[in-house]
């Protein structure tokens, strides 16, 4: 679920630059960051969502006494991840800002480790502002994170040896890459809607 909560953050994010984007050079199309500046970002949005995944993941799986939980109870947890993805990611949003700029060479690498630590006080009004303008998308992917933890959590009570073994993570990470590939390839008009 980690490497599910990785994907959701990162597509999340750009998600939601995208959203930016359109909303702030309305009636322009939407823009998309270079290569470079999308994989920073996105490490961000990632780590924000493995952060929150393994989070979750601990406090729904009991090693002791394995269950499976019904589908309302891993939609509130999809609720929790999508309430706190946003803020979380807010959170190094400040720090890949300037990791940012420095690729770009707008900041002298001398000062790179500078503008980190001042970015550092960044972070309160960043994660408050991202959390209120990522929200949307936050819910869409903690929908889709509790959806795909019902079936994941169903499948690995499974009986039969095959499918307990190989389909929760053959599920969780072929869903993983085609989230990420549709954040890559889908159009940024379309991408901007669901932000």
């Amino acid at each position: 679920m980690v490497i599910l909560g990785c994907a959701l953050g990162a597509s999340a994010l750009i998600v939601s630059m995208l959203a930016q984007s359109a909303s702030m050079n309305y009636p322009e199309p939407p823009v998309r960051l270079g290569l470079i500046p999308s994989l920073i970002f996105s490490a961000g949005g990632g780590l924000a969502g493995a952060l929150l995944a393994g989070l979750f993941g601990l406090l729904m799986v009991d090693s002791k006494r394995p269950r499976v939980h019904n589908i309302l109870m891993w939609e509130l947890v999809g609720f929790g991840f999508g309430v706190l993805l946003p803020v979380l990611t807010g959170v190094f949003l400040p720090i890949t800002a300037v990791l940012v700029e420095a690729w770009r060479g707008v900041l002298a690498s001398d000062s790179v480790l500078l503008e980190v630590s001042l970015s550092l006080f960044r972070i309160p009004s960043s994660a408050f502002a991202h959390g209120l303008y990522g929200l949307y998308t936050g819910m869409l992917a903690g929908f889709i994170f509790g959806s795909i933890g019902w079936v994941v959590n169903r499948l690995s009570m499974s009986e039969n040896i095959t499918l307990l073994r190989y389909a929760p993570y053959a599920i969780v990470v072929l869903l993983s890459i085609a989230i990420v590939l549709i954040t890559a390839l889908a159009p940024a008009q379309t991408l901007a809607k669901l932000g």
